[in-house]
């Protein structure tokens, strides 16, 4: 719903949004069903698909979801994924980005803080 109402400029739950390109890196739902919800929100809403063409873009991270990987006790680093997404948002000038989601799309330790953090900042 976030999605799509930034990319439209649509207020969510009565919060203004500002339009820009958004997009949705979904590494838990593959693109079916991705696409079957987002069917759903712009019946409920009566948006015309369409008009997300070029606002709106979905990425299936099903396959590599994982954006950060650490080991032990190591402060971890930014996967080959994360450096595929980060190219594409610079190349096409995406004003939001949401990873669909952190459990994901975080592969260390959630008890390490240091590790947690060096995500976070990623």
């Amino acid at each position: 719903m976030l999605a799509t109402a930034a990319a439209l400029g649509r207020p969510l739950f009565g919060v203004d949004t500002v339009q820009c390109k958004t997009l949705f890196f979904s590494a838990e739902d593959n693109g079916a069903i991705v696409r079957h919800r987002l069917a759903t929100i712009c019946r409920a809403w009566q948006i015309n698909p369409a008009d997300l063409a070029g606002q709106l873009q979905v990425v299936d991270g099903t396959e590599n979801p994982e954006l950060f990987t650490a080991d032990e006790r190591a402060a971890g680093e930014t996967t080959s994924t994360y450096s595929a997404l980060l190219s594409l948002v610079q190349a096409e000038g995406f004003g939001l980005v949401i990873a669909d989601n952190a459990s994901d799309t975080f592969g260390g330790d959630e008890i390490n803080r240091r590790q947690v953090r060096a995500f976070m900042r990623a």
